[in-house]
């Protein structure tokens, strides 16, 4: 057969199957039992019309992604939040608990604000304070030191001497009778004129090594007033009076300054910072266990957290009662005096962030067996009344971890399983800071996908 044959018998043979399909009942024919069926033209061409889809717009795709990145890092933020060791243990697990603290930091630039690290031997000659300082000026800006006391002391960034040693009372340990010890509840009280001089000493960051603004608090002088001068600068007050605040100038990264008093006065410490950014003082009391607050000058003590601008007060206790500590009696009325302290603070320093950093572990050959009720019994205490708690105790790595800090070469911690070394205490800072640090990261994540 022609080519032209077999198409014509092609053509005719879809020509009679389409007449067919037309004429065909859709219902099919019944034979006997049987029903016969013949497909459609619409089954056999194909005609019906397929649904539309409805396609998202490039900006609905980006939407969707966005979303689900995000999704992902709240995951991630709220992961560590409620799993790490290293957390902060927030009121009511308020993972915006630092956002006024954070606003305040952002802004110092222009409006300088104040951190106070009050606590025991832990944190003497600066250690853990100085890597808070450190991170905190490196983000937010800021220079100085903080607070030094009037009298003759070395840390890793400043070293002081004086003409005038005095006497010195602490709230904690030497008193004197009264409650008028400054901000610090440690001051020094000199016998006639007196010369302080803080220069240098061998910390190897710029930061805190330099300042522009000394601060002296000072009170009570004897005779017939108190003038107080750094360089060209006097400033003059009259006497009895229990608190006084003189603020000087100086050179651009200054690393060396003198301060001079007039008479015997009382010295409650000279701030050395920056007129801008963040300043961090250290306040070690050998021996405290944190519950001298109280019996502080509330006067004193609200004047100077409101005029520095005092946003975040840290209160690291716990260690000094961990051997005496026997039962939950005791865990008990030692909370209950805490949360006497921070009620206390808070009631001064509304527009601050408390945080309560508790102990570490202690004991050889293994932990002392009221450590792990007490930091409960502590964590518990501390965000019922509104205030952070940072656990050393768990971030080191709880039960009988003292042992391996001190195994660790080099030594974290020293040979009497209680106090860290000074890189050990390094160590803990760096942990706490960098935890802060992602609530801070949680801060600007909700600022760019949440407002």
């Amino acid at each position: 057969m022609k080519r032209h044959q077999i198409l014509i018998f092609i053509l005719s043979a879809i020509s009679a199957l389409g007449v067919i399909s037309h004429f065909f009942p859709q219902d099919g024919v019944k034979v006997g039992g049987l029903t016969f069926k013949f497909a459609s033209l619409k089954d056999v061409l194909g005609t019906e019309k397929e649904p539309e889809i409805d396609t998202p717009s490039p900006e609905e795709v980006l939407a969707m992604y966005n979303k689900a990145i995000a999704d992902a890092q709240r995951e991630t933020f709220e992961r560590f939040f409620t799993t790490s060791p290293t957390r902060f243990y927030l009121p009511e697990d308020d993972y915006t608990f630092f956002d006024t603290v954070f606003t305040a930091f952002e802004k110092a630039d222009s409006n300088a604000v104040r951190v106070v690290h009050y606590g025991d031997s832990q944190i003497e000659i600066d250690r853990v304070t100085h890597v808070i300082r450190d991170t905190l000026q490196k983000m937010f800006g800021g220079d100085g030191q903080g607070m030094l006391p009037a009298r003759t002391y070395y840390t890793f960034s400043s070293a002081a001497s004086t003409t005038d040693e005095g006497v010195r009372y602490m709230l904690f340990g030497n008193r004197y009778g009264g409650n008028r010890y400054g901000p610090y509840a440690d001051f020094v009280r000199t016998s006639g004129p007196t010369r302080l001089t803080y220069r240098r000493s061998s910390s190897k960051t710029a930061k805190v090594r330099r300042f522009n603004q000394v601060t002296v608090l000072a009170g009570n002088s004897a005779g017939s007033g108190l003038s107080i001068s750094c360089g060209d600068s006097t400033v003059s007050f009259p006497a009895g009076e229990d608190y006084v605040r003189a603020v000087f100038s100086v050179p651009d990264s200054s690393e060396r300054v003198s301060v001079r008093l007039s008479a015997a006065a009382d010295i409650y410490g000279v701030l050395m910072d920056n007129k801008t950014g963040v300043a961090v003082d250290n306040a070690a009391m050998r021996g405290c266990s944190g519950t001298i607050f109280t019996r502080m000058n509330s006067a004193q003590l609200e004047r100077f957290y409101r005029e520095q601008n005092v946003r975040l007060i840290l209160l690291q206790y716990g260690g000094n009662m961990v051997p005496s500590i026997k039962n939950a009696s005791q865990i008990s009325k030692f909370c209950t005096s805490l949360r006497k302290q921070i009620r206390f603070i808070q009631s001064l320093a509304p527009d601050a962030r408390l945080v309560f950093i508790g102990p570490s572990d202690m004991g050889r050959p293994g932990t002392y067996p009221a450590i792990p009720e007490l930091v409960d019994s502590l964590r518990c205490m501390a965000t019922s009344e509104g205030a952070a708690y940072w656990d050393i105790f768990g971030a080191m790595g709880g039960k009988n971890s003292m042992a391996t800090w001190v195994n660790a070469r080099p030594a974290l911690a020293g040979s009497d399983h209680i106090h860290f070394t000074t890189r050990g205490a390094e160590k803990t800072g760096e942990m706490m800071m960098q935890s802060l640090k992602l609530y801070y990261e949680y801060y600007l994540w909700r600022k760019e996908f949440e407002e």
